[in-house]
């Protein structure tokens, strides 16, 4: 059995139910095409999205992603520190 774990309210392993979850392919640092991404994820059912970092600057608009998608989503740096 698995550890379970939460990403926001959506819970997975440790016997979860199985969730739908997709990535964005937009550039990161497009909020406005990556939040309309993650909407479009959210409408088709998707409950969590992941959103790739490619670099350190490409992290910079995280934080207007906090008032923007209702939905879980993962935050998935792909740089070395």
């Amino acid at each position: 059995m698995t550890r379970r774990v939460h990403i926001g309210d959506v819970a997975i392993g440790g016997g979860a139910p199985i969730i739908v979850q997709s990535m964005c392919n937009t550039e990161t640092a497009d909020v406005e095409a990556t939040v309309a991404q993650i909407e479009r994820l959210e409408r088709a059912g998707c409950e969590i999205v992941r959103v790739t970092v490619p670099d350190l600057t490409a992290d910079d608009p995280f934080p207007d992603y906090d008032t923007e998608p209702v939905m879980a989503y993962a935050n998935d740096p792909e740089f070395a520190a």
